[in-house]
């Protein structure tokens, strides 16, 4: 399966470019079997989406059914980009593993430390990377590695990937490695996951992330194995 990791839509994320039938469009003419709907869960999206916590909640997911109603060829998956301060620096994490429950019964997550959002997703079941930990216009730097799963090769077109720096990091200190387009509708996508595994659901997804059952990809022929 060749899963997206990493997509953004809008109206949800407010730096989204395109729809979520539009979004779906595209990745079915690519030839994905999967993505994961990764909008913003930020300081900055979060107060556009309603007065109540239920509110904010209900149109966060809003664009994650439409995309599964849209789709004719691929599986949707829930997502988000959470966007806290860590121990070091702002930091954004994406969220693997979680459903509409888990974003319902949790607290308010940007308010979270990274010690209470990783325990959250503990709790159920959930894999949390960290997205483009070497962004450094947004100083962004790797947070604390005892509290998260792994970090990201972000494949943006107007960003580094900084692979080899998410390598090392990810080596020396036993996380896991993942790749995503981060896709917002100002380029093609270009990356994602190739697994053997079927991938039916989210539970499952983080399970073949924790087994490492998959390899990375970017542009059209790159396919790598994991450090």
């Amino acid at each position: 399966m060749k899963i997206e990791m990493h997509a953004h839509t809008s109206p949800v994320s407010p730096c989204g470019m395109l729809t979520p039938v539009q979004v779906v469009k595209i990745y079915e003419e690519l030839g994905y079997d999967a993505i994961v709907v990764t909008n913003h869960y930020s300081e900055y999206s979060m107060p556009l989406l309603g007065d109540t916590f239920n509110e904010k909640i209900g149109n966060f997911i809003a664009d994650y059914r439409a995309c599964v109603k849209a789709a004719r060829t691929i599986k949707v998956f829930l997502g988000a980009e959470v966007a806290i301060r860590g121990p070091y620096s702002r930091a954004e994490f994406l969220l693997y593993g979680i459903d509409e429950d888990f974003l319902y019964d949790s607290p308010l997550l940007i308010e979270q430390t990274q010690s209470r959002l990783y325990s959250l997703c503990r709790q159920c079941g959930a894999v949390m990377i960290q997205a483009h930990p070497f962004r450094t216009e947004f100083n962004m730097v790797p947070q604390d590695c005892g509290l998260m799963d792994g970090i990201e090769v972000n494949c943006h077109p107007a960003h580094l990937r900084q692979e080899e720096k998410v390598r090392d990091f990810a080596s020396a200190h036993g996380l896991l490695v993942t790749a995503g387009s981060d896709f917002h509708g100002d380029g093609m996508p270009s990356a994602g996951i190739i697994t053997d595994e079927p991938v039916d659901d989210v539970k499952e997804l983080a399970e073949v992330l924790r087994s490492k059952k998959y390899r990375y990809f970017y542009d059209k022929n790159k396919i790598v194995e994991l450090p």
